[in-house]
Parts: structure tokens; sequence; C-alpha cells
């Protein structure tokens, strides 16, 4: 699960630019785009907010190339994630990762073409594309090598302070 005081943080949002639809409560961000709550960060070219004004009933719809997620969960690990195109529901805490779709935690990591993940739940799925030429894949890292790259680094390290 996401660290539960994210979601009691301020949403911060810096662009190059942006544009404010009252009538519509649409509220667009371009160039450079960075969101953050608490430790969730998303980095896209374009945000476009629906319901703007509805306190937690926002919507936040980004595109880029590609767009990012970034997020530390409460047993510490990060989880990153990266697709075309991301919708995040403020209230129902659900991330829609469209277009090249990929997930990745510590030692998993998950890709698609459209991947539904609900951060209170932990509840991850995953899809190929509608015409079936593209499938979900899904890798996990042993721990055992796992625990060889991350010794890797160190052995390096220790060799370079040794000359």
């Amino acid at each position: 699960m996401a660290i539960q005081r994210d979601f009691d943080e301020k949403v911060e949002i810096s662009a190059e630019q942006n544009a404010f639809d009252i009538k519509a409560n649409v509220l667009k961000y371009t160039g450079d785009v960075k969101v953050a709550q608490g430790t969730m960060q998303i980095f896209a070219d374009n945000l476009t907010i629906l319901n703007a004004n509805e306190e937690g009933q926002q919507v936040l719809v980004a595109d880029g190339a590609p767009v990012r997620y970034s997020q530390v969960l409460d047993n510490g690990k990060v989880m990153d994630a990266q697709a075309d195109k991301m919708r995040y529901e403020l209230n129902s805490r659900i991330l829609l990762l469209t277009g090249n779709a990929q997930v990745m935690q510590e030692d998993s990591l998950v890709k698609g073409d459209r991947i539904r993940y609900n951060l209170d739940k932990q509840l991850l799925e995953a899809d190929g594309n509608a015409d079936g030429n593209k499938r979900v894949t899904t890798i996990f890292i042993p721990e055992q090598v796992k625990q060889q790259l991350d010794e890797k680094p160190k052995a390096v390290k220790a060799e370079q302070e040794g000359n």
C-alpha cells in the first residue's frame, strides 16, 4: 500500500504553462509538468485536471514520452510506473496506465498495453491489447539474483578504495 499519509498531503503541480477553463472546470498544464503529493510524483509533458474545483474529486490525465509515476510504499519499497498516458483518480486512488504501460517494484516488473492499479488495495490488473497481438509480461527477480546485483556495486567500490 502507498504510504497512507501521502493521501493527506497537498497536491503541488508545476509546469511551464497553465490554463484554467472556469466554465468547464478543467485545468491544463503543459511543458515539463511535475506533480507531487507526499512521496508520490508524476512527470509528464501535459496534464489535464478534470473537476478542478471539486475537492477530492479531481482526475489527473497526463501524457508524455513517457509519463512517469513514482511512490514509496508502506514497506519502504519504491513503486515506479510509466506509460504513454496516465489517469489518476484522487478520490478512488486508482491509477490507469495505457500504451506501453509498465509497473516496477524492487523485485518485479509488469508490462502490458493497459494496467489498472488500485493504490489502496494494492490490486494490479494488466491487459494486452484488444486485437490480441500483445501480451502481458511479468518478470520476477529471485532473491538470490537480487542479492548478487546488490553486492556487485559494493565489491567494485571496495576494489576502487583498495587501489
